[in-house]
């Protein structure tokens, strides 16, 4: 008999909160310098009576530079992501405090943005399940003042000797030593440049000086025209 294969039985189901998962605190420094590391920090807090259930335990949080205090993931600088992992139960909160690089090219005052439980392709409202579209949309905060970021100090790259022959032909060779060093006291200098040497009748550079030679700093020697990586010269370092 088909009709005897099931039983019906009644079953309590309690309703629960659903956690709430907010940015609480962000600090950031008021200044920074673009292409160099910066340190800042971040609370997250689970300001439900509701846990984070054991299922839902790992998310990653999402770190940004923001011109403004609204949060554009599109369009704003993204600066690093942490991994978190562990449960929150009702109030409470995980702390993160780390090192970062400001992106190269940033310029200008930016606010440090942090937003917890980022969704994904898979999980379009976040790993963790808050309930309502109100507690989804609250998961980021900016900091309260904004970070200054500045250009690096220059550095001071100097000739400091040339090495040239007495006496030389036209349309021949000659072998020209020379030395550069980075005379700032505390700024390295990491970047692309080409040195050229000229002859000159009178010891004072001008454009009417016959260029003689050009080289490349930081060009593969094995692949012309193609560079490996910016030339780093530390204070006081030559070449």
């Amino acid at each position: 008999d088909e009709n005897d294969n099931m039983i019906a039985q009644t079953v309590a189901v309690t309703r629960v909160a659903s956690p709430d998962l907010q940015v609480t605190t962000v600090t950031a420094p008021l200044t920074a310098i673009t292409g160099r590391g910066f340190a800042f920090g971040y609370t997250v807090t689970n300001v439900s009576g509701g846990a984070v259930p054991d299922r839902q335990s790992e998310w990653v949080d999402y770190v940004f530079l923001s011109r403004d205090t609204y949060l554009d993931v599109n369009s704003d600088h993204f600066v690093v992501q942490v991994a978190h992992k562990g449960v929150l139960g009702a109030g409470e909160s995980y702390s993160v405090n780390l090192d970062a690089l400001i992106p190269r090219g940033l310029t200008g005052p930016y606010y440090l943005f942090v937003l917890t439980d980022v969704p994904n392709a898979t999980h379009p409202r976040g790993f963790v399940y808050e309930g309502d579209a109100s507690k989804e949309a609250n998961n980021s905060r900016a900091s309260a003042v904004q970070i200054v970021i500045s250009l690096p100090p220059p550095g001071d790259l100097q000739v400091d000797s040339v090495t040239v022959p007495e006496t030389g032909t036209a349309s021949g060779l000659a072998t020209i030593t020379y030395v550069v060093s980075n005379h700032h006291a505390t700024e390295y200098v990491t970047a692309f440049w080409a040195d050229a040497l000229y002859l000159s009748t009178d010891g004072i550079w001008d454009l009417g000086d016959r260029l003689i030679g050009r080289v490349e700093i930081g060009e593969n020697p094995n692949e012309k025209g193609v560079f490996q990586s910016p030339k780093s010269l530390a204070p006081g370092q030559s070449y």
